[in-house]
């Protein structure tokens, strides 16, 4: 059959598709619509740590594919984490002309409607009727939130109403838009290697595999897992061919995956990488997790483990069974290394997904049990109808977060005459210190270095040197050393506790860290400016205040001492160089 035939014969699934793709991603190109002349390139970016991995891409854009330190210098310490996504995407973006941000709103569209593709083959795989395989796929993508939030079902009766949840999972870059395709990928090429344990299968599976070692951490973990989980097995069920190419595909994959391994043990022996794991929210501690979805989890891994030794649909039993298994020891793999690494970044890729898909074929078997549903027409119709309210779940989903999201987007705007001023008026390596609303934006949309804040805490930096970038920052808008104490513990405190300890407090350092600071904000401020800076690692060549804010309330003889002002934009933004 060639391709034209295959889309003649699945022009339905591919329509699907396409109106997946689309509802998922029309809130960038609505937002440019909506605002009209307020729009001036920044686009919506209302997705956690969406910025973030944008610099990422710019940084890869630029030609610097390693990311050990997206926002500043130096680029040659070692990785914390590796980031192959934002590689890829920032490679593609290049050499396809698109830019980084014209490609992320290209992926928003294009990545769902693949992984749509992708899910329906896995579960068609799995189940063999192709109305299982439509709903699953769409109900994953598309109302994924009601499935970990069921309250939202009342979004249906109430349209716009209910809290923020967030923009649809999928509509985030990287983690999950790549990292899922590859999750799913990989168990499509899985469950045909249960059926037919080809070589080649194999040896593809540990490419991909040992590939995912340089993607997203939640990926690999869970896909070593699953796929170790099998050998063992495969081996006390004798099946000993099996177990020997699986064990191809793990030793392909571990062979891939040795670079990783010694960036890690660089990382490791890095002197500040204490401090960096904890601001990554690597805490230390073997406490058991377990939660509802854990517990439905367990329940369906027994039934399917009994339906396997039953007989029934034997792959597709052992499959499910493994991975939920794999779900239960990834979440509590802290027991074993002593390091708990945030497992609820498992929920959507892992139990979620299979939740829904069990949900589904028990649904979907029951459904068809009813003898007036026996009729094609009517059972067809039922799709029709359960997929329109997915559609409408989704338009809900992404409705209310636009909402919630516009005005933020929309003062944004504001920020780009600042940066075309520096794109016009700085050189390539320069530092620029500015507070975090703007310092994010500078490296997606130049290759200027920032004074490290925000996401750079992802990277394997001394801790002081947030500390440092904080205490500047409240010590230009005014803030004393008297009312220090008073402030850390109160307006202060969730600036502070994400600035400097990242998320390892979850923006609520507790007092005792809180009343530390404040003790040596006060030496800090005791010390003089101009020697503060001049002893900086990271000199900043030029600051920027936005008056809206009041970012700067130094006294006039303080700011003359280290820095002159160079340019007023929109009578808002001071511009000052380092003297």
């Amino acid at each position: 059959m060639n391709i034209f035939d295959k889309i003649k014969r699945n022009w339905l699934i591919l329509f699907i598709a396409l109106a997946i793709g689309i509802s998922v991603g029309f809130p960038e190109l609505y937002f440019i619509y909506d605002t009209g002349d307020k729009y001036q390139g920044i686009p919506l970016m209302g997705t956690d740590a969406e910025e973030h991995y944008l610099a990422s891409m710019r940084e890869a854009y630029d030609g610097r594919y390693v990311l050990s330190n997206t926002y500043s210098i130096p680029k040659n310490i070692p990785l914390i984490y590796p980031q192959g996504g934002e590689a890829t995407t920032g490679f593609i973006s290049r050499v396809s002309g698109l830019g980084v941000v014209r490609f992320n709103m290209l992926m928003k569209f294009l990545s769902p409607l693949l992984l749509f593709l992708l899910l329906y083959k896995l579960v068609l795989l799995i189940d063999g009727r192709k109305s299982v395989a439509l709903l699953s796929a769409s109900f994953i993508i598309l109302a994924s939130n009601l499935a970990a939030r069921p309250n939202e079902i009342l979004n249906f009766f109430t349209p716009g109403s209910g809290y923020h949840p967030g923009f649809n999972n999928y509509f985030r870059p990287i983690n999950p838009e790549i990292s899922s395709m590859m999750f799913f990928g990989y168990l499509v090429l899985f469950y045909k290697f249960i059926k037919n344990p080809k070589i080649l299968f194999a040896v593809f599976m540990g490419v991909i595999l040992g590939a995912s070692f340089y993607f997203y951490l939640f990926t690999w973990t869970f896909l070593l897992v699953l796929t170790g989980l099998f050998l063992v097995f495969s081996v006390v069920v004798k099946k000993y061919e099996l177990a020997k190419k699986i064990s191809l595909a793990l030793a392909t994959a571990l062979f891939l995956s040795l670079p990783y391994w010694l960036e890690v043990k660089r990382a490791v022996s890095f002197s500040d990488y204490q401090d960096a794991a904890l601001r990554f929210g690597l805490e230390p501690g073997r406490n058991f997790f377990f939660s509802g979805s854990l517990a439905l989890i367990s329940a369906i891994m027994i039934f399917l483990f009994i339906n396997y030794f039953r007989g029934t649909k034997k792959e597709a039993s052992i499959f499910g069974a493994i991975f939920a298994l794999s779900a239960l020891i990834v979440y509590n793999q802290q027991i074993i290394t002593g390091k708990s690494i945030q497992s609820p970044h498992y929920h959507f890729m892992s139990t979620v997904s299979m939740i829904i898909v069990f949900a589904v074929i028990l649904a979907w078997t029951c459904f068809q049990k009813i003898s007036i549903f026996k009729n094609n027409f009517l059972r067809a119709l039922a799709v029709f109808f359960v997929i329109a309210m997915l559609f409408v779940n989704n338009f809900n989903w992404q409705m209310l977060s636009y909402r919630h999201t516009k005005e933020t987007a929309i003062k944004r705007q504001d920020y780009k005459p600042v940066i075309n001023w520096l794109k016009q008026n700085t050189a390539e390596d320069d530092i620029i210190f500015s507070s975090a609303p703007l310092s994010t934006l500078i490296p997606v949309f130049t290759p200027l270095n920032i004074y490290p804040s925000g996401f750079a805490q992802y990277y394997l930096l001394p801790k002081n040197v947030f500390k440092r970038e904080t205490f500047l920052e409240i010590r230009f808008a005014g803030a004393t050393s008297e009312k220090a104490n008073e402030r850390f513990l109160g307006d202060l405190r969730n600036k502070l506790s994400y600035g400097i300890y990242g998320i390892r407090y979850r923006k609520n350092m507790p007092d005792f860290e809180a009343e530390k600071l404040a003790e040596e904000y006060a030496a800090f401020y005791e010390k003089n400016l101009k020697e503060t800076l001049g002893e900086d690692y990271y000199q900043p060549d030029y600051f920027i205040f936005d008056q809206k804010f009041k970012e700067l309330a130094l006294s006039e003889r303080d700011i003359k001492d280290v820095m002159e002002q160079v340019a007023d934009i929109d009578g808002r933004f001071l511009v000052y160089k380092m003297k």
